[in-house]
């Protein structure tokens, strides 16, 4: 997980890396304890590479769980399917919520 604004205490926006970025046999236990800790204060949050894949029912409950903070205004997605991963995050948001979703392939980010 990385900060984008890490100068800043509050950390207002994170960046979840894919789990093949991890390193070792405990690659996903690492990245969904750090995304549970990560997701409690951001008001961003920067997906890349991240496809939420329906049998990932662990991921997907701990992502759930960090979407439900008061904080959350954003979730901006980098993926080449971008569109089907949005939806997924929609699922997780739940109904009601107001929170903006951006998606964007890999080839327009900078």
């Amino acid at each position: 997980m990385t900060d984008v604004d890490g100068d800043k205490p509050e950390r207002k926006c994170r960046c979840v890396p894919p789990a093949k970025a991890l390193p070792g046999p405990f690659a996903i236990g690492i990245l969904h304890g750090s995304i549970m800790s990560g997701l409690e204060r951001p008001e961003s949050i920067v997906m890349c590479g991240l496809s939420i894949d329906p049998l990932d029912a662990e991921l997907a409950q701990t992502l759930a769980a960090g979407f439900a903070t008061p904080h959350l205004k954003g979730v901006y997605i980098v993926d080449p399917c971008h569109q089907l991963v949005a939806g997924r995050v929609q699922l997780l948001l739940g109904p009601g919520r107001s929170v903006e979703v951006v998606c964007h392939c890999p080839s327009e980010v900078g």
